[in-house]
């Protein structure tokens, strides 16, 4: 048995499910922002924050364990596109546990005492843009794995960091959401 096959197909599998769950969780949300049923929107991201522990955090983590270890025992640590791709992969899971799961956490707190209140939506705006960010850098990986630019690719590498940088100034940068506008 190759190893490094059974390695990789857990990197691959795990992917998928951190990848189409989080694309699920995007489009859900993108959908329910046009509804004004606010209540709709934060089952939704009750039912994110659920995911987030038994689902999210050990698919991203699988990733990345079995990224190092293909790293570590068949490919090393040299080429770029690996060394990217791994760093996106740690700045993902940190954003997914040290944002979106207290984040999360906060909402459904919130929503449990005061319902759909300003600040409750006001933090839905904000796991939703921090959501939206964390899936462009797992859109950059995705580049990365498959088109595995080196060092010297300049162009390809200087194009993912326009597009992380876009995608961070897109989704991070406040701005009055639908929800605020409507309490307010």
């Amino acid at each position: 048995m190759d190893w490094y096959l059974v390695v990789k197909f857990v990197h691959i599998v795990a992917a998928m499910a951190w990848l189409g769950g989080g694309l699920a969780m995007i489009i859900g949300t993108a959908l329910l922002a046009r509804d004004s049923d606010f209540n709709a929107r934060l089952r939704l991201l009750d039912l994110m924050n659920r995911l987030a522990l038994p689902f999210f955090i050990p698919a991203s983590t699988a990733v990345l364990v079995s990224g190092l270890v293909m790293a570590a025992l068949w490919v090393g640590f040299g080429d770029a596109w690996l060394v990217l791709a791994l760093a996106g992969i740690a700045v993902s899971l940190g954003i997914g546990m040290a944002v979106i799961k207290p984040v999360g956490e906060r909402i459904a707190a919130g929503a449990a005492k005061e319902g759909a209140s300003p600040a409750v939506l006001a933090d839905a705006d904000l796991l939703t843009r921090v959501s939206r960010f964390d899936y462009v850098v797992m859109l950059a990986i995705v580049v990365l794995m498959v088109f595995k630019p080196g060092w010297q690719d300049t162009a390809m590498l200087f194009a993912l960091g326009l597009l992380v940088a876009f995608g961070g100034a897109l989704f991070l940068i406040p701005r009055r959401s639908r929800a605020a506008a409507a309490v307010a």
